[in-house]
């Protein structure tokens, strides 16, 4: 991993750090002090930033979007009308 790829991923993940627990947001922060401080990452830090990015940063596919429309614009177009 990349100098690049490390500051890109800890950017992302500073959106997700109050959604951390204690000991996943004292990891992060070390981390974030060595990428600011341009220190290249051991290959056991670089994994645990791999995994911390998996675990926060949550990407949708194209398909999950698709289905997530079908669902709001295919639904029942009663407003309740009946409902009592």
């Amino acid at each position: 991993m990349h100098t690049i790829e490390q500051r890109k991923k800890t950017d992302e993940l500073k959106y997700f750090r109050p959604k951390m627990d204690r000991s996943d947001g004292d990891v992060f922060d070390m981390i974030c002090k060595r990428v600011k401080d341009d220190e290249d990452l051991d290959t056991q830090t670089q994994g645990t930033l791999e995994a911390l990015y998996n675990r926060y940063v949550v990407r949708k596919s194209k398909q999950d979007a698709e289905e997530i429309w079908k669902k709001l614009t295919s639904g029942d177009s009663r407003k309740g009308d009946d409902v009592k």
